[in-house]
């Protein structure tokens, strides 16, 4: 089996219950295990839901992606998002899905991860919703590995935030 199971990896991962040392391995654990099931179909079909080892779904990217924004590794979001996220919409739906293959739900607001992490980190506008901040604060800080630029609005309760970036 498989000794990195993504999902008891990413969820502690993502809540802080992790150090710098733990992070590295997973690393390479999450881009090894993440390039399997994209570069097989197989694990991600019908057949393959209900397995022990069905550990990756667009659900848990949401978890994975925060993870990997606090591990500050750009490279593993930005390559999940290619390769899972661009199945969905090279398909003539051109939606996003419940799964990871087209058998179920072919939009799902659940699977939208990548709307969030794309936010967050690539256009970088973190709201500070801390209980002592001022709901004016935000923070822009940009984080990309494979990206030139980027551009976009991000909805903010005292107005649309826009940020665009080039390298």
């Amino acid at each position: 089996g498989n000794p990195y199971q993504l999902h008891a990896s990413f969820y502690p991962g993502c809540f802080g219950a992790s150090t710098p040392e733990i992070d590295d391995v997973l690393a390479d654990a999450y881009v090894k295990r993440l390039r399997e099931i994209a570069d097989n179909p197989e694990l991600r079909t019908d057949n393959y839901v209900g397995r022990q080892d069905k550990d990756f779904s667009p659900y848990g990217a949401f978890y994975m992606l925060q993870h990997l924004s606090k591990m500050q590794r750009a490279d593993i979001a930005e390559d999940l998002i290619i390769r899972f996220y661009g199945i969905m919409l090279r398909h003539p739906t051109g939606t996003i899905w419940e799964q990871f293959y087209s058998g179920k739900s072919l939009c799902h607001a659940w699977s939208a991860a990548p709307t969030w992490y794309l936010s967050t980190n690539v256009l970088g506008v973190a709201m500070n919703f801390e209980a002592d901040s001022k709901i004016d604060e935000i923070i822009i800080e940009p984080q990309s590995d494979t990206l030139e630029w980027a551009s976009g609005v991000v909805p903010h309760p005292l107005g649309d935030v826009a940020v665009s970036w080039q390298v």
